[in-house]
């Protein structure tokens, strides 16, 4: 599933790169995209401030619940442990939280701690991590009512919770990644060989967070090419790649080279299979890996 800024979103089926449905209704860049576990519906935030959730099922003419209460464009959306809460974070410095068993359009509980724009979030039982541009991850401890709040330097572009909860993995605007220990904040290991000072980049975890993803900002290659048979100038055409680190080893496993021709932004782990995608500002999406 895809969305970007023109303003829809894309159920596709990879294996035969064909697009499957659309879902269209946000008024601006749709920004994210959170699938449920059973696969029946989604949740997705757009620059339009608002968060929707949508059945998967084909001839539905648009999402079945809408939440207004965002003041800023969606950073991030994703469905608590249970999945019966939806949590969204924004440019508006919140972190709302939205009951899916509740008619109410009004969230249950709005987290505004935050100094700048929450650009990541991630929920592990009754714990949510939030981080943002002012450079601070806060864990809530939902069930206590308790907030831990720790400096990172630079601004915040992914958090995850990581090793059952009991550390945070987060990327900053410095060219660095690391992982937190969540009681004393110490750093335990740091991931290095990546660049990224500009944009918001978004990595992932595979099953068991036996490794880290992130893309870079630094083309490894770049390339003079025509625009067309008939052009008398070239241009150039820049490949980027990700990079793949050992968790708990914090060693660099692999560069994996992409065809994408802008810095990759996002990637997500298949929860099952050995395959994982990734989408660039190029505006297209890859697939990696075989299916079992």
């Amino acid at each position: 599933m895809s969305a970007g800024h023109d303003k829809k979103i894309v159920l596709w089926n990879p294996y035969k790169n064909m697009a499957i449905q659309e879902y269209k209704g946000h008024g601006y860049d749709i920004t994210d995209v959170a699938i449920h576990k059973d696969n029946t519906k989604f949740v997705s935030g757009s620059a339009d401030k608002c968060v929707f959730l949508w059945d998967v099922a084909p001839n539905v003419s648009g999402p079945v619940r809408k939440w207004k209460e965002h003041s800023g464009r969606i950073e991030q959306v994703c469905f608590n442990t249970q999945y019966s809460v939806v949590l969204s974070c924004s440019y508006d410095k919140t972190v709302k939280m939205w009951d899916l068993l509740s008619p109410s359009r009004l969230p249950i509980q709005s987290l505004q701690d935050s100094k700048d724009t929450v650009t990541s979030i991630d929920v592990y039982g009754h714990e949510i991590v939030a981080g943002g541009m002012d450079g601070h991850t806060r864990v809530y401890d939902i069930r206590m009512g308790k907030c831990i709040v720790d400096s990172w330097d630079q601004s915040i572009t992914f958090c995850k919770f990581i090793l059952h909860s009991k550390c945070i993995l987060a990327a900053t605007l410095n060219h660095q990644m690391a992982v937190m220990d969540k009681l004393d904040s110490e750093i335990l290991i740091r991931y290095k060989g990546h660049s990224n000072d500009k944009y918001k980049l978004r990595g992932c975890l595979s099953p068991l967070d036996k490794f880290v993803l992130l893309g870079s900002e630094e083309p490894i290659s770049s390339t003079q090419v025509k625009p067309s048979a008939s052009s008398s100038y070239t241009k150039s055409v820049e490949q980027f790649e990700l990079l793949i680190w050992n968790v708990l080893e914090e060693k660099e496993v692999k560069r994996v080279p992409t065809t994408h021709t802008q810095p990759i932004v996002c990637i997500d782990y298949h929860p099952k299979e050995d395959m994982f995608v990734t989408c660039s500002h190029d505006n297209t999406i890859q697939l990696f890996g075989t299916k079992k």
